[in-house]
């Protein structure tokens, strides 16, 4: 409704993560749009452990494009690419 600000790189569906930053606490992540996606993974070492990989560069790749032109199929290939990493880095808890 007005008044509640909506992403337009919003994903139809959070995931939710396990972060675990080289700083600080692990901790739990709702990841709902582009930006938190691109924070998780740049800031707070989503996929660390396949950082450099092709798993990795296509999930910063397709949420770069998804940032830029966030149509319905840039955003589901970004979030899925996301999801891709979180699972195989052990971290998706859910999604």
């Amino acid at each position: 409704g007005p008044g509640a600000y909506v992403p337009r790189t919003k994903f139809d569906q959070p995931l939710l993560v396990r972060l675990k930053p080289s700083k600080g606490m692990a901790r739990t992540q709702q990841i709902s749009d582009v930006r938190t996606a691109i924070d998780a993974i740049s800031r707070d070492g989503l996929g660390n452990s396949k950082a450099g990989s092709d798993l990795w560069q296509q999930a910063v790749r397709k949420l770069g494009q998804a940032n830029l032109d966030p149509t319905p199929e840039r955003l589901s290939a970004a979030r899925e690419a996301v999801r891709q990493l979180a699972l195989r880095s052990n971290s998706l808890l859910d999604g």
